[in-house]
């Protein structure tokens, strides 16, 4: 999606991948998401050459290299090897005044401390003088990923004062708004706190639907009528957990480097209720199938993480780790989505 936003203001943008098999498929015009108005726009640039494909890092002569690769987390534990192997990568390639710009999800401090450090350890230029290195979070709902490049305001920060001003005035030239930061780590701490913030609001339905549930409540009544003309609510409808990529994650990344001091424990309480209350649903499930011992068919209704804007993304997807938490070998799942 970005790709193509950048070729509404530019002629020629380049996309790289390690994967070979991705850039294959993606010359193919396969893509393996879906979003609102992509296919046939993408499809197009291809063909007319707007937009080259390529897994080899070493071919690439550009002079704006903008890196959607964040910190990926296995099990609690935070890995940035990705970061470190292609800022080691772009150090090999990159000339004088080029502008490198990170956009993926980092916990606090990364940019700086771990993906800089590595291209300035790899290269012999100097941040700030010979090339500028900035950071732009990308603040996109999947599946309406177009529109809002178009609409929503750009960050930018930058690793430098002159870094900053070299990635504003970029920055100008593609999003109608753009918001100057006052430091890579603003950038970072704000991309975090908004998917921290929409994690811990749903959480909290979800611990209010199972406190209800206990009175013999329907959570998702009571919410309802909580809000019905007051103003000054505005909670979340409950559901089965917190699924997709971002907001699982992100609350941990946002706690990584402040896990000694015990006051911060955003991730840690984000991350226990939404798996228990996956696991609350799972067991009600279990109970039932004990009893009701004839059923031997169960329909899932909502497969993808997520329904509004559609997606086919099924990441974390709370409805299919309920079906593998429940794992009764007599029982056929189906599943549906729209």
């Amino acid at each position: 999606p970005l790709a193509i936003h950048v070729l509404k203001k530019f002629n020629y943008a380049v996309g790289y991948d390690n994967d070979k098999k991705k850039i294959d498929d993606l010359k193919k015009y396969k893509l393996s998401f879906q979003e609102k108005n992509l296919d046939s726009i993408f499809k197009k640039k291809v063909k007319e050459k707007n937009l080259d494909l390529t897994s080899n890092l070493n071919k690439i002569n550009s002079e704006v290299y903008i890196v959607c690769i964040g910190s990926s987390i296995g099990g609690s534990k935070v890995n940035n090897n990705n970061l470190k192997k292609i800022a080691k990568g772009l150090s090999k390639i990159i000339k004088k005044g080029d502008l490198i710009i990170l956009r993926g999800t980092v916990s606090v401090g990364t940019s700086r401390q771990i993906f800089l450090k590595s291209i300035l350890k790899f290269s012999r230029f100097k941040n700030g003088i010979d090339f500028y290195f900035a950071y732009m979070p990308e603040r996109l709902v999947e599946g309406n990923a177009l529109e809002e490049l178009e609409n929503i305001p750009c960050l930018i920060s930058g690793s430098t004062h002159k870094c900053l001003e070299v990635a504003y005035d970029y920055s100008k030239e593609l999003f109608k708004n753009v918001i100057k930061l006052e430091s890579l780590e603003e950038g970072e701490i704000i991309k975090l706190t908004t998917n921290s913030y929409r994690a811990l609001s749903f959480i909290f339905s979800n611990e209010i639907s199972r406190i209800a549930n206990i009175y013999g409540l329907s959570g998702s009544n009571l919410i309802e009528k909580a809000n019905f003309g007051y103003n000054r609510n505005n909670i979340a409808k409950p559901s089965l957990g917190i699924g997709g990529y971002c907001l699982p994650k992100d609350p941990i990344l946002f706690s990584e480097n402040f896990q000694k001091n015990s006051n911060y424990k955003l991730g840690k309480i984000t991350n226990e209720i939404s798996k228990s209350t996956t696991t609350y649903f799972a067991n009600k499930f279990i109970k039932i199938l004990k009893k009701q011992k004839h059923i031997k068919k169960i329909l899932m209704m909502g497969i993808a993480f997520k329904g509004l804007p559609e997606t086919i993304d099924i990441r974390n997807s709370t409805s299919l780790e309920i079906v593998n938490k429940i794992n009764k070998k007599n029982v056929q799942f189906s599943g549906y989505d729209p």
